[in-house]
């Protein structure tokens, strides 16, 4: 009976950072917004258009329900697990300071954001370097790889396992400061396609993860870049480190649990 009592409370935390628990609500799945506003048109389009269909499915297979959004302020992401935002292709789709605060404050509070890049004409990186400089992720205005490049420079950590090359076209590159870290990148650090800042991964090129149709030197079926494509969707869909959540939470139930067994001992 004691023991019970002493065991019980840390079970029923454990079951709350549990996998399928993260974020998936009463009964329902994990949420992934898609940025719905930027693009180059309706079939680049991340949310809706053909050109991320495959990337899309991948999500679905993953277990979540996707969500378009063509606001990204605070209340349009308070029920939201993960977040991809593509590169906005003009001033008027580029992120409101108010919206670069909710999105950081997203990521701060543990919600998984991936952000993509892409140099195509009439893109500028001051559109996504309003938001990613905090995260220490400068991108270039000047692009690379007009023809494409595969890149095979890695460093080796979850979401590189299995890939050996990413198949990039007209990619903005990216310079990682901390807290940024550069994981792939052609020559020099400068140079990277994909970076991470805690919860954030920031690809130089969305055309990583568009389906092989012509419009590009790079797509899904290049390289390895499906197999990239299917860690960043399981990264977004992995649930809190449990080593971030329990020290609050061990020390405010700890302190309720140990009252419960002093007074079952009475």
């Amino acid at each position: 009976m004691n023991r019970w009592v002493q065991t019980g409370w840390l079970a029923g935390l454990l079951g709350m950072v549990a996998p399928g628990a993260w974020g998936a609500g009463p009964g329902g799945p994990p949420i992934l917004a898609l940025d719905a506003r930027g693009g180059y048109d309706s079939y680049h389009n991340l949310a809706t258009g053909e050109g991320f269909a495959q990337f899309r499915d991948l999500a679905v297979e993953q277990g979540f329900s996707l969500l378009p959004e063509v606001s990204f302020t605070a209340v349009d992401l308070e029920a939201v697990d993960a977040l991809v935002l593509l590169q906005p292709y003009a001033l008027a789709d580029a992120y409101t300071p108010e919206e670069v605060e909710a999105i950081q404050l997203f990521a701060a509070r543990g919600g998984r954001l991936v952000v993509l890049a892409d140099g195509g004409t009439g893109s500028s990186a001051a559109y996504l370097n309003d938001l990613s400089l905090s995260f220490g992720i400068s991108y270039s205005e000047t692009t690379a790889d007009a023809l494409g490049a595969t890149l095979t420079d890695f460093v080796v950590q979850k979401l590189t396992v299995g890939v050996e090359g990413i198949r990039v076209d007209y990619q903005r590159p990216i310079t990682a400061s901390p807290p940024g870290e550069a994981l792939a990148w052609s020559g020099a650090l400068t140079d990277a396609c994909l970076a991470v800042s805690g919860n954030a991964v920031f690809l130089s090129d969305s055309s990583v993860f568009m389906n092989p149709d012509g419009y590009s030197d790079a797509s899904i079926a290049d390289a390895s870049n499906a197999v990239l494509a299917r860690n960043v969707v399981r990264y977004l869909a992995a649930v809190p480190e449990i080593a971030a959540v329990l020290p609050v939470s061990l020390a405010l139930l700890g302190f309720t649990g140990c009252r419960l067994v002093r007074r079952c001992l009475r």
